[in-house]
Order: structure tokens, then sequence, then C-alpha cells
């Protein structure tokens, strides 16, 4: 049995004021499983990693393995819409 394949990993921080140490915050990744043709974005709660996963979300398609990401308001989107 093949893992799925890690193409980024970022930390998503708790708003500042909520925040009292590193950890505070999310890991965000997303990964491919070629076995399952399937992408998942997948999220820990970075002060309980090894407890597993919080949540993980199948995209819609099936992305490379050497897809990146990056966080930005949506409101610096051209094409955002509420």
């Amino acid at each position: 049995m093949r893992m799925p394949v890690v193409s980024s990993m970022k930390t998503l921080p708790l708003s500042l004021r909520a925040s009292t140490a590193e950890e505070d915050g999310y890991l965000v990744t997303l990964t491919t499983d070629m076995n399952a043709d399937a992408s998942y974005c997948r999220v820990f709660d970075a002060r309980r990693v090894a407890d597993g996963l919080v949540c993980k979300i199948q995209l819609p398609e099936r992305i490379s393995s050497s897809t990146h990401s990056t966080w930005v308001a949506g409101s610096e989107l051209r094409r955002w819409r509420h």
C-alpha cells in the first residue's frame, strides 16, 4: 500500500489575540493519493499532531504532487465573490 504524496505543508496561525505559543494554530497540507486518483486537504492541530487529523477534505479534482499553496485574504483575489 502506497502512502499519499504530501505536496506542501503550511502553518495557519490562530488569531494573534488568542495565540500564546508558537504551536497555537493548524498545520494544513495537500496530499495526493495516486491509487485513489484523489487529492485531499488535511488539517492537524499544531499542538496535537500525534492525535491525528482534525479534518480531511476531498478536493474536487486531483492535484499535481508538485502543487504549492499560500494563504491570502479573499479580498486580494481578483475573482473573489462573497
